[in-house]
């Protein structure tokens, strides 16, 4: 669910489906890590959205 959701929303500003691709690919690797078990995940969201190694991801894919 956090994947398709992730695609939609990347789709809208990485230019390519390639390039969300590549950042979802990103957020989820990221975010399992952080958050084995989906409900702690779920849990702490606002943390997610903030977190500067997930936003590292936006940058790779932007180039920034």
């Amino acid at each position: 669910m956090f994947y398709q959701s992730c695609m939609e929303d990347a789709t809208t500003w990485a230019g390519s489906k390639e390039k969300a691709k590549t950042y979802c690919d990103c957020m989820m690797e990221k975010m399992m890590k952080k958050f084995p078990n989906e409900s702690d995940a779920l849990e702490h969201i606002d943390s997610v959205i903030n977190d500067p190694d997930l936003q590292n991801c936006k940058k790779e894919v932007l180039g920034k």
